[in-house]
């Protein structure tokens, strides 16, 4: 998967930043054959290492293809009160 290709939309509200991530099908599809909270908690992971981020992850879900052809994941990414994250699964 080519990380450069996710959108990345935030809301942030006293702190907490919800994170939701859109990538086309066919590029999750390129690597991944099935929709998983484990997978989609890797790919949040990735990206956030992959921009130099250092939130620390939770509450991860991922949404499969819509009508528009995009997957979503959402999650949420927490800073407050943290150490330096190692991008593992949390």
């Amino acid at each position: 998967m080519i990380y450069d290709n996710i959108i990345e939309k935030r809301i942030v509200d006293d702190g907490l930043h919800s994170l939701v991530l859109e990538i086309g099908a066919d590029e999750y599809h390129r690597t991944y054959d099935e929709y998983s909270n484990s997978i989609a908690n890797s790919i949040v992971n990735k990206h956030l290492k992959n921009r130099g981020d250092d939130g620390r992850v939770s509450n991860v879900r991922i949404e499969g293809k819509n009508e528009n052809n995009i997957v979503k994941i959402y999650a949420d990414v927490h800073y407050l009160g943290n150490d330096h994250t190692d991008y593992g699964i949390h």
